[in-house]
C-alpha cells in the first residue's frame, strides 16, 4: 500500500475511534447537583417525534400536524393559498408534578415561504393547569394561548412584536421579543411580567434551528429564559405556581400562530423536560406507627442526580450545618398542633431529625422538611407517621420490642449453655474408664505416702544380699566338687539362707515395681494398650 493510502487509512481509523469515544461519552450519565441545590429527574425526552410516541403520549390539535417522515410537529403552516391566520397547539397528555421546579429544553424553527417575506407570529412554551381540550387562543400577539386558557405560565417568542394588529397593515415584523405571561384561575387574569427584545443579535425567523430553554425554581419563584444558551430574560413570579394555581401539577405543551398577511411554518423538533427535586430526602423513619409519648426519628440525606447518597464532604457543599434545616410535624385535623424538632448532625453527611409525640394524641401527622428553604423531596408529606395507643398493660411498642429482644437473647444464651453441658457429659462418658484409673492411681499415691518400706536387718541391703547369695553359691559349688569343707556351715544351712535371700530379693523387686507404678499416677498398668485421657473443652462447645 502506498504511503498516502496508509496515512489516509490511519486518519479514517482515528476519526472512527474518536466518534465512538464521543458517542460513549454522550451516553455517560451526569450525576451532578444543580447550583441551586436541586437534582434533575427526566420526565420527557423527545429527540424527535416518532409516530408511536406521539400517539401514546401527545395530543396534536389541528391545524397542528405531526410530520412523521420528518419527525417534527408543525404547529402552524403556510396554507395552500400562501396564507395563514391560524393557531395550533400540542400537549403532552399526562400531567406532571411541578415539584421544586423544572427545566424545559426544546428546538424550534420558523420559516417563511420565501426570502424577504413577512413572517409571524411565533411560538410559545406553556405550562398550564387548565385543560388540553377545546383550546382556541387568538392569533397575533396572543400566540394561541391568550384568550384560550386560564392558570398558565407562557414563555412566548414573538417575532412580530411591531405588528399594528393581527388584521391590518403591519411593519416588516423585525421586532423579536421574549415575553412571560402568567394567569390565575379567573378569566382574563393574564399578567404580563416581562416583554424584552431578543438579545445577542439572534434572528428567530431565519429558518435555522434554535434552542430554547426555560427554568423555573419554586423556592425562589425565579424564571429564566435562554435562546441558544444566551440568557434572555429573568423574572421573579409574584408567587409560586403551585400557590398561584392551587395545584402541584401541570400540563406542558406548545402553541403557535401566524397571520394571514405574514404566514410562516413553525416547527417543533425536540423537547426535553426535567423535573427539579431537592437534593435532600428522608432515608428512614417514614410510614411508621409510634406509641403516643414516644420519640419519632427521621434520617435526612443528600443525593445526587443518580440518586446516590453523598458522603460528608460532598454533602457539606449543599448542607453546611443543621442550622440550614427546618422541619415541623403537624397533626392532621388540628393545624395548631405543630411539633418542632431536635436536629442533629450525624457527621457522615446525614442528619437526624427528632420529634417527641405528645401524650394521648392518636392519629396521623404531616411532615415538612426544608433545607436552605427548599422543600425536601416529596414534602410536605401527609400520613408520614401515625401515633397510636400503647399496647395492653401500658407497655409501649418500642419497649415491647426491647423486651422481646432481651428474651430472645436469654433463650439463645440458655440454649448455648445447655449445648455445652451436653457436650461435657458426652466427654465425661467417653473418658470414664481413664478417669476412674486416675482416681485409683491417686488413692494409691495417697496410701503410698504413709507406707515405709524397711529392709530385713538380718539380711542386709539388696546389694549385700546379692553379694552374700553369690558367696553362698560359690561355697555350695565347692561342696559339690569335694574341694573344701566349711566347718561353720552345713550344706542345708547354706541352701536355706540362699532361699531366704532370693525371697527377700523378689519381695524388694516387687516393691520397686509397685512404687514405680504408683509414681505414674493416671497411667494404666498392664499389658493392655493405654487409652489417652481426652482433654475437656478441646473444641468450643
Amino acid at each position: 500500500m502506498a504511503p498516502k493510502s496508509k496515512c489516509l487509512a490511519m486518519v479514517l481509523e482515528v476519526s472512527v475511534l474518536f466518534s465512538l469515544l464521543l458517542s460513549v461519552a454522550s451516553q455517560v450519565q451526569v450525576c451532578d447537583i444543580e447550583d441551586t441545590g436541586n437534582v434533575r429527574e427526566n420526565v420527557f425526552n423527545f429527540g424527535g417525534f416518532s409516530a408511536q410516541r406521539v400517539a401514546d403520549e401527545m395530543k396534536v390539535i389541528f391545524p397542528a400536524v405531526h410530520l412523521a417522515n420528518q419527525g417534527v410537529i408543525r404547529l402552524v403552516e403556510i396554507d395552500e393559498d400562501g396564507g395563514g391566520g391560524v393557531t395550533g397547539t400540542t400537549w403532552f397528555t399526562e400531567k406532571q408534578r411541578i415539584g421544586d421546579g423544572f427545566i424545559a429544553e426544546f428546538q424550534f424553527s420558523i420559516r417563511g415561504a420565501g426570502d424577504g417575506d413577512l413572517i409571524s407570529d411565533g411560538i410559545a412554551f406553556v405550562a398550564q393547569n387548565d385543560r388540553i381540550e377545546n383550546i382556541q387562543g387568538g392569533i397575533g400577539e396572543n400566540l394561541g394561548y391568550r384568550s384560550g386558557l386560564n392558570k398558565y405560565m407562557a414563555v412566548a417568542f414573538d417575532i412580530c412584536a411591531d405588528r399594528e394588529n393581527e388584521f391590518g397593515p403591519t411593519l416588516p415584523c423585525v421586532d423579536h421579543r421574549v415575553r412571560i405571561d402568567v394567569a390565575g384561575a379567573q378569566e382574563g387574569s393574564n399578567i404580563n411580567l416581562i416583554d424584552d427584545p431578543v438579545g445577542g443579535g439572534l434572528d428567530l425567523q431565519d429558518g435555522v434551528i434554535h434552542t430554547g430553554k426555560v427554568s423555573y425554581l419554586a423556592s425562589t419563584k425565579v424564571v429564566k429564559v435562554y435562546i441558544d444558551d444566551l440568557l434572555q430574560v429573568q423574572v421573579t413570579l409574584p408567587e409560586a405556581l403551585e400557590d398561584f394555581w392551587g395545584d402541584k401539577f401541570a400540563y406542558f405543551g406548545f402553541t403557535a400562530s401566524n397571520m394571514d398577511i405574514a404566514p410562516a411554518n413553525v416547527n417543533l423538533l425536540s423537547f426535553r423536560l426535567d423535573q427539579l427535586k431537592s437534593a435532600t430526602g428522608v432515608i428512614s423513619g417514614l410510614s411508621r406507627k409510634y406509641d403516643f409519648g414516644q420519640r419519632v426519628s427521621f434520617i435526612l440525606g443528600v443525593f445526587d442526580t443518580c440518586n446516590t447518597l453523598l458522603g460528608e464532604a460532598d454533602a457539606l457543599t449543599f448542607v453546611q450545618s443543621a442550622n440550614n434545616i427546618t422541619a415541623s410535624l403537624t397533626f392532621q385535623g388540628d393545624d395548631d398542633l405543630v411539633l418542632n424538632p431536635t436536629i442533629q448532625d450525624r457527621e457522615d453527611g446525614t442528619y437526624g431529625i427528632f420529634f417527641d409525640l405528645p401524650q394521648n394524641v392518636v392519629g396521623s401527622w404531616t411532615l415538612e422538611i426544608r433545607v436552605n428553604n427548599i422543600l425536601t423531596q416529596d414534602m410536605p408529606l401527609a400520613n408520614a407517621v401515625s401515633s397510636v395507643v400503647p399496647t395492653d398493660g401500658g407497655l409501649s411498642t418500642q419497649n415491647l420490642i426491647i423486651l422481646c429482644v432481651i428474651i430472645a437473647l436469654l433463650v439463645m444464651a440458655m440454649a448455648y449453655w445447655i449445648n455445652r453441658l451436653n457436650r461435657y457429659k458426652k466427654k465425661l462418658a467417653e473418658n470414664k474408664e481413664n478417669i476412674d484409673m486416675g482416681k485409683v492411681a491417686h488413692k494409691i499415691a495417697d496410701i503410698d505416702k504413709d507406707v515405709t518400706y524397711n529392709m530385713n536387718p538380718m539380711l542386709g541391703t539388696l546389694d549385700e544380699m546379692k553379694e552374700k547369695l553369690a558367696k553362698n553359691e560359690k561355697i555350695l559349688a565347692q561342696f559339690g566338687a569335694g574341694e573344701t569343707m566349711d566347718e561353720n556351715f552345713t550344706i542345708d544351712q547354706l541352701e536355706d539362707e540362699n532361699r531366704k535371700l532370693r525371697d527377700e530379693m523378689r519381695r524388694l523387686k516387687k516393691e520397686e515395681a509397685e512404687a514405680e507404678a504408683m509414681s505414674g499416677a493416671g497411667r494404666k498398668v498392664g499389658p493392655r494398650k493405654k487409652k489417652n485421657i481426652r482433654e475437656f473443652d478441646q473444641q468450643q462447645a
